[in-house]
């Protein structure tokens, strides 16, 4: 690895991600004007109302399928399932 990617790698994990800029703000709870949620509570709350099940996707998609059955995106770029 070059001396130069060296010294940002070690800058990144000894400066930037050592925790010191891990400050908790309002900003979401002024924006939104409610308490934040966690990544983990929203996301079982997200797949119990289905968000990630088939017909969700194929609606978020535009409900486009191609001969294969695969979903197509509105902008026509094929999606696998």
């Amino acid at each position: 690895m070059p001396a130069d990617a060296v010294s940002l790698v070690t800058y990144l994990f000894t400066t930037v991600l050592d925790g010191r800029n891990a400050g908790l703000a309002d900003g979401v709870q002024r924006a939104l004007g409610r308490d934040p949620t966690d990544f983990a509570s929203y996301a079982r709350r997200a797949a119990a109302a289905g968000a990630w099940n088939d017909s969700a996707l194929a609606t978020m998609l535009g409900g486009r399928r191609c001969r294969s059955g695969s979903l197509i995106a509105r902008d026509d770029r094929t999606t696998s399932l």
